[in-house]
């Protein structure tokens, strides 16, 4: 890690601490707002703060007594951080600009269209391939399970949608990682190493 990013987990690490008497669903989620590229730590160390408020006053407690323990301190944090279906996860691809996705997309072998499929989970999250959530997670600098979570959840609905629609407006039919490979503007060669990771 390098020290301009340990100083800013640093930083991040001390706003949560700061902004929370012990740790809840709406400050960790106000925090990784905030904080993107650190969603990951802060969420370890909301899960290792709420472990630590269940440690018994007693370093007498055995086995058993760890057990209970563990069991009772996940169960606050649970109860804390709420239901995960509720809210989509934290978009991994927020706070980037125009010219980094372009760039994102280069780097990744794909056109741009396929990058925004991915990003507004028009693409169903089984058929991509194990290596592009990989690259992607590396390339965008979070975990790999904030890219999965991120590529499982729902179809954003499109932002203009929302306000000329006669009715409820529903987010487009998802297609498969090959579908949204075929109708791309990549060149032959690129298409069909694509295709093959399929």
């Amino acid at each position: 890690m390098s020290d301009e990013r340990r100083s800013s987990l640093h930083a991040a690490l001390e706003d949560f601490v700061a902004a929370a008497g012990s740790p809840d669903a709406a400050t960790l989620e106000r925090m990784i707002s905030h904080h993107p590229q650190h969603a990951a730590e802060l969420t370890d160390f909301a899960v290792e703060w709420a472990l630590q408020e269940g440690l018994p006053a007693s370093a007498d407690a055995g086995p058993a007594d760890d057990e209970r323990l563990i069991a009772a301190a996940l169960e606050r944090l649970r109860a804390r951080l709420g239901p995960a279906g509720g809210r989509p996860p934290a978009d991994p691809f927020a706070r980037r600009s125009a010219t980094e996705l372009r760039a994102l997309a280069h780097r990744l072998d794909l056109d741009l269209s396929l990058l925004a499929k991915l990003r507004h989970r028009r693409i169903v999250a089984d058929s991509v391939p194990r290596g592009l959530i990989r690259a992607l997670a590396a390339a965008l600098e979070v975990p790999l399970a904030a890219i999965e979570a991120h590529l499982a959840a729902p179809p954003a609905i499109a932002s203009d949608a929302r306000f000329k629609a006669a009715q409820k407006p529903r987010a487009e039919r998802q297609e498969t990682f090959a579908e949204a490979v075929r109708r791309s503007r990549l060149d032959p060669g690129t298409r069909e190493r694509w295709l093959a990771s399929c």
